[in-house]
C-alpha cells in the first residue's frame, strides 16, 4: 500500500500531538473557559490533556475513560482525594483546585450588585442523559412531602430541560424550572455536531454554565439534594444549608434497575460509593439530613481543592506549558462578557 509523503506526515503529526479528541472533558461546563481567563491566557489556549469535570470521591474523574495515558497533562481537583486514591494515578496527574473556586476569585475581582432571592429552596434532582431517564414520579412524592414546591426552583439538567413530560411534571407541580445550560459533552449527543466543534462552541451557554449555577445558587437560601454530587459540594462550600432528600440508608440497595429495565446488581464502585457517604459524609449532616454548615464548609473545602489552587501566575505556566490552539476565542470572551454584566 503506497502513502503520499503528505499523509505520512500528518498522521506523524497526529501521533506526536496526541489524542485530540481525548483532550475535550476541558471543555465540560466552561471549566477550562474559566482556567484560561483567570490564567490571562489567549482566549484561543486549550489543554493538551485532560480537566477533571466533575466530583468523585474515588478520585479526579472516576468513571471517564481516559486514553492519555501518562504522556499528558491531567489536572485534577484535590490533593487529599488523590491521596485517598494514591493507587490509581500516575504522575502526570496535578491537583490544581476545581474550577469553581477560580470562578470566585474572578468574581471578587469584579463589581457585584446584591442579587434578589428569588425563592427559598433550589431542588437539584439526579441527572439522566439522552439514553436514560431519572425516576421522576416517586423523586416528586418525595420532595412534596418535605418541601413546598411553590416556594421552590428545580434546576434541572439539559437532558430533563428539554424533555416536555419531566419539565411539564415540575411546572405542573409549582416549581420554577430553571436549567444553567448545555453541558459541553456528551459521547452521544446526537447533536450533528464534531467533538472538536462541539467542545469549543458556546451552543446553549456551554462556557457560561458553571457561572449559571453559581447565580442560581446565590439565588436561593437553601438547596435539596436528590442525591449528593459536584453541585452539593458547590452548594456547601457557598455556606448554603444544604438538604438531602435521601436518607443515607436508602443507599444501601445492591440492586437496581438499567435503562432497559433490566434488575442486576449494583457494581462495586456505586457500592462503595454508597457505603463511603455513609462513613464520611454523613457525619457532616444531622439526623433529618441537613448539613452542619460549618463542618461541611470545611469537608467541601476539601473536596473541591481550596488547598491546591494555583495563582494566576501558576496557572499561567502550567497550561502553557501544556497547550494547543483551538482557533477560537468565541467561548472565553462570551463568558468574560457575562461576568462584566453580572
Amino acid at each position: 500500500m503506497k502513502l503520499s509523503l503528505g499523509k505520512i506526515i500528518n498522521r506523524l503529526g497526529r501521533n506526536l500531538e496526541g489524542p485530540r479528541s481525548n483532550f475535550v472533558e476541558q471543555f465540560r461546563y466552561g471549566h477550562r473557559e474559566i482556567l484560561v481567563l483567570y490564567a490571562g491566557l489567549s482566549p484561543d489556549m486549550a489543554i493538551r490533556g485532560s480537566l477533571e469535570h466533575g466530583w468523585s470521591p474515588f478520585g479526579p474523574s472516576v468513571g471517564v475513560p481516559k486514553l492519555l495515558g501518562g504522556r499528558f497533562l491531567h489536572l485534577a481537583w484535590s490533593s487529599i482525594n488523590m491521596k485517598r486514591n494514591s493507587l490509581h494515578y500516575p504522575k502526570n496527574v496535578k491537583a490544581i483546585g476545581a474550577p469553581f473556586l477560580y470562578l470566585l476569585k474572578l468574581m471578587e475581582s469584579l463589581p457585584r450588585t446584591q442579587g434578589s432571592i428569588k425563592r427559598k429552596f433550589l431542588f437539584i434532582p439526579p441527572h439522566g442523559g439522552e439514553t436514560s431517564v431519572p425516576e421522576l414520579k416517586g423523586l416528586l412524592d418525595q420532595y412534596v412531602q418535605q418541601f413546598d414546591p411553590t416556594d421552590s426552583s428545580v434546576q434541572l439538567y439539559w437532558t430533563e430541560f428539554v424533555n416536555p413530560i419531566i419539565r411539564d411534571a415540575y411546572d405542573k407541580a409549582g416549581f420554577e424550572v430553571t436549567c444553567a445550560g448545555f453541558c459541553g459533552l456528551s459521547l452521544n449527543e446526537g447533536l450533528a455536531f464534531s467533538t472538536r466543534e462541539r467542545a469549543i462552541s458556546s451552543l446553549g451557554s456551554r462556557n457560561v454554565y458553571l457561572f449559571n449555577i453559581l447565580r442560581s445558587l446565590e439565588q436561593h437560601d437553601e438547596v435539596v439534594a436528590g442525591t449528593f454530587g459536584t453541585s452539593t459540594l458547590y452548594a456547601g462550600y457557598l455556606k448554603k444549608p444544604v438538604h438531602l432528600l435521601q436518607a443515607w440508608n436508602n443507599f444501601q440497595s445492591k440492586m437496581t434497575i438499567d435503562k432497559y429495565g433490566r434488575i442486576y446488581e449494583k457494581d462495586m464502585s456505586e457500592q462503595e460509593f454508597y457505603l463511603y457517604l455513609q462513613s464520611e459524609v454523613a457525619r457532616h449532616f444531622s439526623q433529618n439530613l441537613k448539613s452542619n454548615i460549618e463542618d461541611f464548609y470545611l469537608y467541601c473545602a476539601q473536596e473541591l481543592g481550596e488547598s491546591d489552587l494555583l495563582s494566576s501566575f501558576e496557572l499561567c505556566q502550567l497550561v502553557k506549558e501544556n497547550s494547543f490552539s483551538i482557533m477560537s476565542n468565541e467561548a472565553v470572551l462570551g463568558l468574560k462578557e457575562s461576568l462584566a454584566r453580572n
